[in-house]
């Protein structure tokens, strides 16, 4: 693990590793304040229901019929300081073409890797992590654009200083600067990869009490609640401000990672948990399954 202030990195094999990490704390929930409302307990959703894999077995892109059921149900029915219950039924279709794209039988395994994650893990290391591995970033939004952040999801409130990002990098085999059909097909899969696992995670820091979204990279829209125009591409400028270069490539830009390159699939998801809250402490504990 590296830190530095109000940001935090470490890498890990793969998404399943961070979201394994990321541990629901179903008996402790967060206090209501005067933004928000604490959230609804459902007795027919037990602990064990919360530590389901939903993103399964070796493949860090498939949701059985079951799972996604239960991760459904379960975002759907939290207390009402989430922007989800704004229009459920949009939620509910948004949902669903997760399922259907992440159902499919052409979903590639993911091949699990094993990456140091010491806090003396040198550059080199780093930028020799095989494909597949990921560098988890949690970090402060930068208060000048905290406003510019949460344009993006309207009907949330949340005060300068409270709002985080966790930032999911997972390296890609080729480099994104360069299209192929190749290259595409594996952004897709990655793309698979990233929504599943920000499904389980966003689920576990719902559960535990606090607000929490992911921006879809496909359409630079916050997946849950209701739709708005404002954007958070891949490769947004703001991403400067957590990390990354943006190469402007002339015909395109593409987002560049500072071990990796533009071999690189980056995606974010923003919460009001704090920095020091169990959950995402638990992703820098280095004895942490």
């Amino acid at each position: 693990m590296l830190s530095a202030g109000s940001r935090c990195v470490t890498y890990l094999p793969n998404l399943r590793a961070v979201i394994n990490r990321v541990r629901p704390l179903t008996a402790t929930v967060k206090a209501a304040s005067n933004s928000s409302v604490a959230v609804q307990q459902n007795s027919s959703y037990t602990e064990d229901d919360s530590r389901t894999d939903l993103v399964g077995g070796d493949s860090a892109g498939s949701l059985s019929s079951k799972k996604f059921d239960i991760i459904s149900k379960r975002l759907l029915l939290n207390g009402s300081k989430h922007e989800l219950l704004q229009n459920p039924i949009d939620t509910q279709v948004r949902l669903q073409k997760v399922m259907n794209i992440t159902s499919s039988d052409e979903v590639v395994p993911v091949k699990t890797v094993s990456v140091n994650t010491s806090p003396t893990v040198s550059p080199d290391q780093i930028k020799q992590a095989p494909v597949g591995s990921v560098e988890c970033i949690v970090q402060q939004v930068p208060s000048y654009y905290h406003q510019s952040f949460m344009e993006l999801f309207p009907s949330i409130h949340c005060e300068v200083g409270d709002l985080n990002v966790l930032t999911l990098c997972q390296r890609s085999k080729l480099d994104s600067s360069l299209y192929s059909e190749d290259m595409a097909l594996e952004r897709e899969q990655l793309l698979k990869n990233f929504i599943s696992a920000s499904m389980e995670i966003v689920s576990k820091l719902i559960s535990a009490g606090y607000w929490a979204n992911f921006i879809d990279p496909a359409s630079g829209r916050a997946f849950l609640g209701t739709y708005c125009n404002n954007t958070f591409y891949e490769t947004d400028e703001r991403y400067r401000h957590l990390g990354f270069k943006i190469e402007d490539l002339g015909c395109c830009k593409a987002i560049v990672h500072r071990f990796w390159g533009t071999n690189v699939f980056v995606g974010s998801i923003f919460t009001d948990a704090p920095l020091d809250s169990p959950l995402l402490k638990n992703i820098f504990t280095e004895d942490a399954p």
